[in-house]
């Protein structure tokens, strides 16, 4: 029998939280079930099995980055400073939600496929001021998000402690970087200050 009050909904909620506090690695139906005062075997009422769950987890992690991005670019006309607002906040996402960035990266590609292209989508446009053809603007893309992924992931994994430079400096100084060089092989006489 189904217990009262519980629904998909309420389920994924209750995961999404569970998953930021014991971890990724650490969650299953089992733990799940235990945090709801539930059988294991009553979360198949509501679901099909732990792959469903991990992808309403994704979806959810990636609607929320992707609204992160929206909202740090919206109103931003400076092609260069989008492309910085958007590794700011997606950098914010990952470093306030390491383990939800963990489901994301472990969706399968083919059934998380059209929710992680919203993502892209909102990258590939940032970056269609500085491609020449497709084949170059899949070469930027694909930089972009993986200097971005990189550097965050190894944030998250507790490198990064020399007190040189801090964390901050040393990821904006990566990113401007790469949108300098951007934009140089753009206007090529262009001279930065």
């Amino acid at each position: 029998m189904a217990k009262k009050g519980l629904s998909s909904d309420s389920i994924i909620a209750e995961a999404v939280s569970l998953i930021e506090e014991i971890g990724y690695e650490n969650f299953s139906l089992h733990t799940l079930a235990k945090k709801l005062g539930v059988k294991t075997a009553s979360l198949y009422n509501y679901i099909e099995n732990v792959a469903q769950v991990s992808m309403e987890i994704g979806k959810f992690a990636i609607s929320q980055l992707c609204q992160a991005i929206e909202l740090a670019t919206k109103g931003v006309t400076d092609e260069r400073l989008v492309l910085m607002q958007i590794a700011t906040a997606y950098r914010k996402y990952v470093v306030q939600h390491p383990e939800l960035y963990k489901v994301v990266i472990n969706m399968p590609s083919i059934h998380g496929k059209e929710h992680v292209q919203v993502l892209l989508n909102l990258m590939s446009e940032a970056l269609k001021p500085f491609s020449e053809n497709q084949q170059d603007h899949l070469m930027k893309l694909r930089a972009y998000r993986s200097m971005i992924h990189g550097f965050v992931t190894l944030e998250t994994s507790g490198y990064f402690e020399f007190a040189i430079l801090t964390i901050d400096e040393s990821y904006m100084g990566v990113i401007r970087t790469y949108v300098d060089t951007l934009q140089l092989a753009k206007n090529p006489l262009e001279e930065f200050g």
